[in-house]
């Protein structure tokens, strides 16, 4: 069974980060209306990534700069040289004809970030003026106004991190990288059968990149302008696992929007795991729990957070997966 890391985070968002299409003069939130009629906010899964490629690029690591294909963007498809070719997968361009197109799939799969409650969207005027004010090369010109949906909100995301990153299949590399490996990439890379698979200590470097980002940094939306554009944390669920775990049916919340620990706690007995951290950023605890014995219930071990101890979580992520 291939091992994994869940990663269920609660977080808070202001303004209008994700925005959707416009209708007239207004810049709508995105949003999804719920079976029993609810409005709740949510940012894509794309959008994250965009923001967490934001933040690997800042750790330089190189970003895959996409290609001009015929008419359109097209990835190059090289996750050696590419980190988020690596962590998000791929559709490289067609080398000829009959060639296949090969793909690879991400190691690291991101959720939308929906919101956990009906939603309150205020609408705020704003315009376009001339800056007579300010600069004297301003054109006598009409402002132009538009309306932007704004709201402040809790939601819910989870991200599955399995044990490839840094592996490849021979059937994911284009003919191009499959010839690089036996010679440019060949120093940093080990070969078994068809899979090639980075040197540990890159591979350790772009997991803990990627995990310094999700519980501990936080990433920039692309669209921030009219408030925070940054994710404010209040939880996080981690679980360490060989076998496939529905974080959502586990991360349990109150109806004050509070983290519901016992129901937790209850819900983790179901499920076969290694090790779960909880990560209470509000009361700044981190809560490590074990299985006892003959399934005798669950261990637990509460520490101060602080940098060591975010620190540890990701040392012990990077352990487990590689």
């Amino acid at each position: 069974m291939p091992k994994r890391a869940f990663l269920s985070l609660i977080v808070e968002v202001s303004g209008n980060v994700n925005a959707d299409a416009g209708v007239g003069v207004r810049i709508p939130i995105k949003k999804v209306v719920t079976w029993n009629r609810e409005v709740r906010a949510f940012v894509s899964p794309r959008c994250i990534r965009r923001g967490i490629r934001a933040r690997l690029a800042e750790k330089n690591f190189a970003i895959d700069p996409q290609m001009i294909r015929g008419d359109q963007l097209a990835d190059v498809g090289d996750p050696v040289k590419y980190v988020d070719d690596d962590l998000f997968g791929y559709l490289a361009p067609k080398k000829g004809e009959k060639e296949i197109q090969p793909s690879r799939t991400g190691p690291v799969k991101v959720s939308p970030l929906i919101a956990l409650h009906h939603t309150e969207i205020s609408v705020e005027f704003a315009g376009r003026f001339p800056r007579a004010d300010i600069s004297s090369e301003a054109i006598e010109a009409n402002p132009v106004p538009f309306e932007i949906e704004t709201a402040r909100w809790l939601g819910m995301m989870h991200v599955i991190i399995s044990e490839n990153i840094g592996k490849f299949r021979l059937d994911e590399l284009t003919e191009e990288v499959a010839n690089k490996m036996k010679s440019e990439y060949s120093p940093n890379i080990e070969v078994s059968g068809d899979i090639y698979e980075l040197k540990r200590d890159e591979r350790e470097k772009r997991l803990k990149a990627l995990m310094e980002i999700l519980i501990k940094e936080g990433w920039m939306f692309p669209r921030g302008s009219e408030a925070t554009d940054h994710p404010e944390f209040h939880y996080a669920l981690l679980i360490l696992s060989s076998n496939f775990i529905p974080t959502s049916n586990i991360m349990r919340m109150t109806q004050e929007m509070e983290l519901d620990y016992e129901a937790v706690k209850s819900s983790l007995e179901l499920y076969n795991w290694e090790k779960v951290f909880i990560i209470d950023y509000r009361k700044m605890e981190l809560k490590e729990l074990h299985k006892k014995e003959k399934d005798e219930g669950i261990d637990e071990r509460v520490e101060k957070l602080s940098d060591r101890a975010l620190n540890g979580v990701i040392n012990a992520v990077t352990e487990f997966l590689l």
